[in-house]
């Protein structure tokens, strides 16, 4: 885990989506989660170490993104296609393709119900925890149902798309969930 910002944490040595959380003054909120149940109960476990998981919002459909939400208890939220898909994927074959992503993951599967976004949004939504506001924007790209996420005060960008090499005057970037992170003109310490 690389710490990028005093708030923004990322996850890139994984498989699947590389995944991030945000520490705010009201808890922590995560972007996606691990596919590999081993490693989303590993993350459960170093996330706790700053506080509670408020919410996890995701940015796309696919299963690196959301498969490690079942394993924490926070609401989800995401774009209404990334909740559609997530409800139509054919579970036992998923649960048994997961499952042969290493020795601990079939134990770890065993009644495996995944966790999909109660809250929706089909344009836009924002978000208010703490001293956060997390503003996500439906960016079709990779999927149609792709997300970006404004992280503010912060003022961190997340459209969740591999951006390849964008680096402006006075930015820091990482990925996240398959999500370019830039710390526009932010004050040095803000984020």
């Amino acid at each position: 885990m690389e710490q990028i910002s005093k708030h923004v944490f990322v996850e890139t040595d994984r498989r699947g989506c590389d995944h991030g959380f945000v520490l705010t003054s009201d808890g922590v909120v995560m972007i996606d989660s691990p596919q590999k149940p081993s490693d989303a109960v590993r993350w459960r476990t170093e996330i706790e170490r700053y506080g509670s998981v408020r919410y996890i919002i995701n940015t796309e459909p696919h299963g690196d993104h959301w498969a490690g939400n079942a394993f924490f208890d926070a609401p989800v939220i995401a774009h209404e296609g990334v909740r559609t898909r997530i409800l139509e994927t054919d579970l036992p074959q998923y649960v048994e393709r997961v499952g042969q992503m290493g020795p601990e993951e079939p134990k770890l599967l065993e009644g495996y119900v995944p966790n999909a976004p109660a809250l929706t949004f089909r344009d836009s939504m924002s978000l208010h925890v703490g001293n956060h506001t997390f503003r996500m924007m439906n960016m079709p790209g990779h999927t149609p149902f792709q997300a970006a996420v404004l992280i503010e005060p912060s003022r961190l960008h997340s459209p969740s798309a591999k951006v390849r090499s964008s680096v402006a005057l006075r930015s820091a970037t990482a990925m996240v969930g398959n999500s370019f992170l830039a710390m526009a003109a932010a004050p040095s310490g803000s984020a």
